[in-house]
């Protein structure tokens, strides 16, 4: 039986996005770069992300989008750096999964063919 993913709602996804943004500035005074934050995004969503398969990485790159957009809306800064790292983190991660199922398929194509 397939087990169902249990998708954080976009409420949920912001929240968690605003107190990384909080914690961020105080620790950095400001938002810092994607490699700074790559550990910060691995250790809050790396075990939800594992989990997750192309299409749902697919939603979460989505509701993030959602929540950069009412960023730039009201104009908070702090937020729409920090989701524009998180949708560079988010993009990175569907390529490796892509790339990783790519080359399963590639080879299960082998075997059939031999």
């Amino acid at each position: 039986m397939k087990q169902t993913i249990d998708y954080p709602s976009r409420d949920e996804l912001g929240k968690t996005l605003i107190g990384l943004a909080k914690e961020e500035i105080e620790r950095h005074s400001g938002i810092p770069n994607i490699e700074t934050l790559k550990p910060v995004f691995d250790s809050k969503f790396g075990d939800l992300l594992k989990g997750y398969g192309l299409f749902d990485l697919g939603v979460l790159i989505k509701r993030n989008a959602l929540i950069m957009k009412a960023a730039e809306r009201k104009q908070v800064a702090s937020i729409v750096n920090l989701t524009q790292a998180f949708d560079a983190y988010l993009k990175n991660k569907k390529e490796e999964k892509e790339k990783r199922t790519r080359e399963f398929l590639a080879k299960r194509l082998t075997k059939m063919a031999a």
